[in-house]
């Protein structure tokens, strides 16, 4: 009698181990399709941020007498050179990826001026674009404003 496994018997234990397999491939891909766009979500809020703050510097005049308008940056907010904390994401902005951040500015109300920063990114425009968003509200210097809004009610 000889001993050892029959081409069958290994052709059954590597389809098992293969059909095993499965589940554990499936999650390794998962996290790391996760991990990619958790990593792109905190860099899109670095983008949004700075640009915030580049605007908020400029003051409650430039920005009053700007709005309303739309200003689009593909590259860092600001127009810059890649900060050299985010050097890793240079191919980003011009990549596959293609990051793109737009500054809003409207004038709600008098003495008011509304800032919204917007970065989107994604394969193809519209489908599978992603999008992270600011938003804040600036008063004029020594004036008072009151908004009312309801919370929980539809419009």
């Amino acid at each position: 009698m000889k001993s050892g496994a029959t081409l069958v018997e290994v052709l059954v234990a590597a389809l098992v181990l293969v059909v095993a397999s499965l589940p554990v491939m499936a999650t390794i891909q998962t996290g790391s399709r996760e991990a990619s766009e958790s990593e792109a979500m905190m860099f899109a809020e670095i983008l949004a941020s700075r640009a915030m703050e580049r605007a908020l510097a400029r003051g409650y005049r430039a920005l009053a007498a700007d709005a309303p308008s739309t200003r689009v940056f593909e590259g860092p907010p600001d127009g810059s050179e890649v900060p050299a904390g985010l050097a890793a994401f240079d191919a980003r902005w011009r990549g596959p990826l293609a990051f793109r951040t737009e500054l809003r500015l409207s004038k709600p109300r008098e003495a008011l001026v509304g800032l919204e920063v917007v970065v989107s990114w994604g394969r193809v425009a519209g489908a599978g674009e992603h999008r992270y968003a600011l938003a804040r509200f600036l008063s004029q210097p020594g004036r008072s404003i009151e908004l009312r809004y309801p919370i929980g009610e539809s419009r």
